[in-house]
């Protein structure tokens, strides 16, 4: 029984193959909301959303006037053959990336890798 009680708890950590904030680098600071909202619009016009082939990868630059910053956005289809990424998943797990980590991030969630970054500069 104990075993199956341990076996259960690490069940959510194999969905999660990377889990990483950058260490480095710019931070979000003010420009924040204004890149999630612009999120939302990006994966709603399936610009980092929609069909994916193996291997796949969409980017995405946001810039955010008055910030002297941008945010590069990038989702990659790891392994798993062809597929569709929600409009939901896509603001959802990148969300994460900015949301979670003050300089940025990237994390892979079983055949997805999903990474937002902020930096100095226009698109």
């Amino acid at each position: 029984m104990q075993l199956l009680n341990i076996v259960l708890a690490l069940v959510p950590l194999v969905a999660v193959s990377e889990a990483a904030c950058h260490q480095s680098g710019e931070s979000w600071g003010s420009m924040k909301d204004s890149v999630l909202y612009q999120l939302r619009d990006a994966c709603r016009a399936s610009v980092l959303s929609g069909s994916y082939g193996q291997g796949q990868k969409k980017t995405h630059c946001i810039f955010v006037p008055g910030s002297g910053k941008h945010a590069d956005l990038e989702v990659k289809r790891l392994t798993g053959g062809s597929t569709s990424l929600s409009e939901y998943d896509c603001y959802y797990y990148l969300n994460r990336e900015i949301t979670g980590c003050d300089k940025g991030g990237r994390r892979a969630y079983d055949n997805w890798e999903f990474s937002a970054d902020p930096n100095a500069g226009a698109c």
